[in-house]
């Protein structure tokens, strides 16, 4: 009996360690195809990003070799019709204007003028998006640099009720550069 108990534990013994094997070895090919997975995925994204950026830098090429592009940019630097327009347009459309900055850059004979403006605004999102949309289309060469809104939601509580919401506002961070062209040359 005792041999029989020994020749089973033996069994039991290379049992265990074949099964622990077998498991050792399909986790190392579970995790060698997930490596291949996400070497695969990796190559993919890489190869997305490729095909975008040589799109974008033929757009840019196109865009730069358009000989009138820079005829259509405004002569000065001056910020104040940009802010002029802004106060205007997020008056009539019940926003905030909470924050204006600017700085400029002016133009040179080598390099474009730049107005570097940063607004904030506070108000409901499609009226904040007339805006933006207004100040783009108002102004040729200005560019979006940075937009950041963030949500609030005023509240109004009734004496011992529960509160309800009086009204959502948004506020929006909105940093933009309004380009204009170099001065022309004395002929």
């Amino acid at each position: 009996m005792n041999a029989l108990t020994a020749r089973a534990q033996s069994h039991i013994a290379w049992l265990s360690f074949g099964l622990s094997l077998l498991v050792t070895v399909l986790m190392l090919v579970s995790s060698v195809r997930l490596d291949l997975q996400a070497t695969a995925a990796l190559q993919m994204q890489r190869a997305l990003i490729a095909s975008a950026s040589a799109r974008t830098s033929g757009l840019a090429v196109r865009r730069s070799a358009n000989p009138n592009q820079e005829t259509m940019l405004p002569a000065n630097g001056d910020s104040d019709p940009l802010i002029r327009w802004a106060s205007k347009i997020a008056s009539e459309q019940g926003v905030t204007l909470v924050q204006i900055q600017t700085e400029a850059a002016k133009p040179d004979s080598k390099h474009l003028g730049q107005i570097h403006a940063a607004l904030r605004l506070r108000g409901e999102y499609p009226a904040i998006k007339v805006v933006l949309i207004s100040l783009l289309d108002k102004f040729s060469g200005l560019t979006l640099e940075h937009l950041t809104i963030r949500h609030r939601m005023s509240v109004v509580s009734n004496a011992g009720a529960a509160t309800t919401p009086d009204r959502s506002d948004d506020e929006a961070t909105i940093e933009m550069i309004q380009y204009s062209k170099a001065p022309q040359a004395a002929q």
